[in-house]
């Protein structure tokens, strides 16, 4: 487990970083400084790569726990990664954080809800094939 979360880390880690290049240096016309590129890239590593990868994969906790720390999550990333990209930026969207919320918790919801259905499918259609 934690090799596979080491491994998701790394991956995400390092994709954002790049992506984050490409994007900031296209529509800035330069890159962000060097600390903000890998504080945003550990960022969306720990919350895509650790707390996702965990949650959706070996947690055991209930769906509403999976929920509800998934948001929360979500949640402080955006914040966090709004003001290490722009403080101007995270000025603008400040006031429409409150809607930014439900609506991450909303879709946390409904994402779930499809993720166990079919997690729940491929089990039967796993189970159904072992006992043939």
């Amino acid at each position: 487990m934690m090799k596979q979360i080491r491994k998701d880390f790394n991956q995400v880690a390092l994709m954002a970083i790049m992506w984050l290049t490409v994007v900031t240096t296209l529509t800035r016309g330069e890159a962000l400084a060097a600390w903000r590129l890998v504080s945003l890239g550990v960022l969306i590593g720990v919350v895509f790569g650790v707390i996702y990868s965990y949650l959706w994969r070996y947690s055991t906790f209930g769906a509403p726990w999976n929920v509800v720390i998934s948001t929360i999550s979500n949640i402080g990333f955006q914040i966090l990664a709004l003001r290490l990209y722009s403080t101007t930026l995270f000025d603008v969207v400040s006031p429409y954080l409150l809607g930014t919320s439900l609506l991450t918790f909303v879709m946390h919801v409904i994402i779930f809800y499809y993720y166990t259905r079919y997690q729940n499918k491929r089990l039967v259609n796993e189970l159904n094939q072992n006992r043939k």
